[in-house]
């Protein structure tokens, strides 16, 4: 289900990465913003690891928390970026002290219909 729903979002320009997170630490992945009122997509899923669960927040470019949650296996989420500037995004394994988890998380800024955004690309790096 996953890699099908990432092959769709492919289509659409968007990037799907799987990451593997050790016990009792985070990684954060960083987009650039470059319009305002920007609407910004966020899928991810656990797919091995203890209860199949992460924590996650998303910050604005002014360190806010935009969204979180906890104990997710799964969320697909849709917010507009109100400021310019790079959102972090950011999953958490620091409540497992033993197991390792794998996700697959893909971030799509923008609109496909929107031509200034289409041409600009996804460009996610990991700091």
């Amino acid at each position: 289900m996953a890699s099908l729903l990432c092959f769709a979002l492919l289509l659409a320009s968007a990037l799907c990465l799987t990451i593997k997170i050790e016990p009792r630490t985070e990684q954060c992945f960083y987009e650039a913003v470059t319009h305002p009122n920007v609407k910004i997509a966020v899928y991810f899923l656990v797919s091995a690891g203890g209860h199949l669960d992460t924590d996650f927040k998303v910050y604005a470019p002014n360190e806010t928390v935009v969204l979180s949650g906890t104990h997710e296996t799964e969320k697909l989420f849709n917010f507009y970026a109100s400021d310019l500037g790079n959102y972090k995004f950011c999953f958490s394994n620091q409540m497992s002290t033993l197991t390792q988890k794998t996700v697959l998380f893909e971030i799509y800024v923008g609109d496909v219909l929107d031509p200034h955004l289409a041409k600009e690309g996804l460009i996610l790096s990991n700091h």
